[in-house]
């Protein structure tokens, strides 16, 4: 949501490029979310639809540019 629609409501557009740096800069960290989530939704369970969705959801941030 930050990545597309920052520009809409973050103050200027040097807070959308430190926002999307910060993004890039802690890629570990969502790596290892996705990591995390993809293993909660190969399982059976209750937690296994919100997972799937997270994993989703994390596409976009985990392909963007380096």
């Amino acid at each position: 949501m930050f990545i597309t629609y920052g520009d809409t409501f973050l103050p200027t557009p040097s807070s959308y490029d430190e926002l999307y740096y910060e993004i890039v800069r802690m890629h570990q960290v969502f790596d290892n979310l996705y990591c995390m989530v993809l293993r909660v939704s190969a399982n059976t369970g209750q937690w296994k639809e919100p997972a799937s969705k997270v994993t989703h959801a994390l596409v976009n941030v985990r392909h963007l540019p380096l």
